[in-house]
């Protein structure tokens, strides 16, 4: 009977020590980030990891996103800055992973977000084209768009500030991406401007390069060519040099609208008519034998608004050396 209690006592014993050998798994939690948090491209995400083992010691921390291994810690404070400045941004699952001594692990997830990084946009100034007297085409082109919606573009110039911005003249030409342009008319001859593409997104403006032209010498070129041509219509006149003064040598013939030759005119409205031309249809009067003979009526607000660009109403003076002219030839 003492041997069959000492055997019992053996037992338990063994049982006991057995049971208190077995290893306790470590504990792991993720403090941060926090569960679904939002980060941008380039940005520093500090991983702060509490991992505990009751019977044992934490023998490494390993952090992961998605599945690559970001790092392994193996001293406290379990903390690591994740530069995010090469990483593709999109969802990425961390996971905290803590293996004790013996081999046991814990895990603790969580999602965050890395959005893509918004910057500004990148926009380059091209050469300019179609270059005349009185007019021209800007060119520009956005070639980044920040990784966000362009909100303008367009061009800004001048002919009295090398480095064109705000407060200058504006063209706006919104595109998202590629190139992009702005025709510019009623120019001065001879002048050189200056100009930039810009472009803007939620981020900022940013200009391209200045660049310049000179609009062409029209009058040097006319009094050559003996013919003015205007770029509004493409209608070709002749011309004449008298003393220092470029004259048309046959009546302006610009017609943008017409007017009824029986209704009354204006003192404040542009009005242009066809004598005896009862009609409204602009096309239609450009048809008639009075237009292609005799040119366009005007009445005074039309005749100053209408001149084409570069020419003017002769003044009182210019009246006075043209009929001198006159004299002087018949006499």
């Amino acid at each position: 009977m003492k041997n069959h209690k000492s055997l019992i006592y053996t037992l338990v014993l063994y049982l006991l020590i057995f049971t208190g050998c077995t290893n306790q798994p470590p504990v792991c939690s993720i403090i941060s980030p926090a569960n679904g948090d939002e980060f941008t491209q380039s940005d520093i995400v500090t991983f702060v990891i509490n991992a505990t083992d009751e019977d044992g010691s934490i023998e490494r921390i390993e952090i992961m996103a998605g599945t690559e291994l970001i790092t392994t810690l193996t001293q406290m404070p379990f903390i690591y800055e994740w530069d995010t400045k090469e990483v593709e941004p999109g969802s990425y699952t961390v996971t905290a992973t803590a293996v004790d001594d013996e081999g046991e692990a814990a895990t603790s997830i969580v999602p965050i977000e890395l959005l893509q990084k918004l910057e500004v946009p990148t926009v380059e100034t091209l050469d300019a084209t179609d270059i005349t007297e009185y007019t021209v085409t800007l060119n520009g082109q956005i070639t980044f768009d920040g990784n966000t919606p362009i909100t303008e573009s367009g061009f800004y110039w001048s002919s009295t500030n090398n480095n064109p911005g705000i407060g200058d003249n504006v063209e706006i030409d919104i595109v998202s991406m590629g190139s992009f342009s702005a025709e510019l008319s009623g120019l001065g001859a001879n002048t050189t401007y200056y100009y930039c593409a810009y472009a803007a997104n939620s981020e900022g403006v940013v200009k391209g390069e200045v660049k310049s032209f000179t609009t062409y010498d029209d009058y040097n070129k006319i009094i050559e060519n003996g013919f003015f041509i205007d770029s509004r219509d493409g209608h070709k006149y002749d011309v004449t040099l008298i003393e220092t003064q470029l004259w048309m040598a046959e009546n302006l013939a610009y017609l943008p609208q017409i007017r009824s030759y029986d209704l009354s005119s204006s003192n404040t409205i542009p009005y242009c008519y066809l004598f005896g031309y009862k009609g409204s249809g602009v096309d239609e009067a450009k048809q008639t034998e009075y237009y292609q003979t005799y040119g366009v009526l005007y009445n005074w607000p039309a005749a100053v608004e209408y001149c084409p660009s570069g020419w003017h109403l002769p003044s009182n003076n210019e009246f006075d050396i043209l009929a001198q002219f006159v004299n002087e030839t018949m006499n």
